[in-house]
């Protein structure tokens, strides 16, 4: 009935046996790679805590096949390597680390609730199944589809990044995005327009597939080219 696991400066997989606790606090600290996995088809987790704290940690892919629920907190960054949680209805952020994930697989996922998070978080979406909720950090959200929910970038200062192959993003299109200032092109973008309407900076952050055309940006848009 294990319901607590601290794993420390690790680059090891652990595999926790559990046969009756329903809720894990999982804590990580300065963990740079393996998987932290429940027990396969005797999973009993429908929550998971994770609390990333004392240095950050980057590298980690976490798997918890029966998590509807899979809250992140905690003072200290964590970039995850993965996460397969095919339960997950859920994923809340807070404190001020700030998280770094791709969930767009997750297909059971409906919202990512940023909004009690004061750390930068990346996290890459799929906006026709899951809303997000941004909070007092400066958020990156990576869609590759229209959005269909509702993306909010919170109160930081917030970016956007379009990252699909061969098509276009028209801005003035989607009422579900708000609260983006920054719109950015990601490393799959080849020969797509992307519709500046209503932001006030754009971005390439990596070398894109191709060629990227940014239109209707306004008079005083800033153009931020990286490397």
């Amino acid at each position: 009935a294990l319901n607590s696991r601290t794993v420390n400066n690790s680059a090891n997989d652990v595999t926790i046996t559990n046969a009756t606790a329903t809720t894990l606090g999982l804590t990580l600290n300065n963990d740079t790679a393996g998987t932290i996995a429940d027990n396969g088809s005797s999973s009993k987790y429908t929550t998971v805590n994770v609390t990333s704290t004392g240095k950050a940690s980057s590298g980690v892919a976490l798997n918890f096949g029966a998590a509807t629920a899979i809250n992140f907190a905690g003072d200290a960054a964590l970039t995850l390597a993965g996460l397969t949680a095919g339960s997950a209805q859920a994923i809340a952020i807070s404190g001020a680390g700030g998280l770094i994930a791709n969930v767009s697989a997750l297909t059971a996922l409906t919202d990512v609730n940023a909004s009690a998070s004061t750390g930068a978080n990346t996290i890459t979406l799929d906006a026709t199944k899951a809303s997000f909720e941004g909070g007092a950090g400066n958020d990156t959200v990576v869609i590759a589809l229209d959005p269909t929910k509702a993306v909010a970038g919170g109160a930081g200062t917030n970016e956007l990044v379009w990252n699909a192959v061969g098509s276009s993003y028209n801005a003035s299109a989607n009422t579900h995005i708000t609260g983006f200032q920054t719109l950015g092109a990601g490393a799959l973008v080849s020969g797509a327009t992307l519709d500046a309407t209503g932001f006030s900076t754009v971005h390439i952050g990596a070398a894109t597939a191709g060629d990227v055309t940014f239109s209707n940006a306004a008079a005083g848009t800033a153009l931020v080219l990286d490397g």
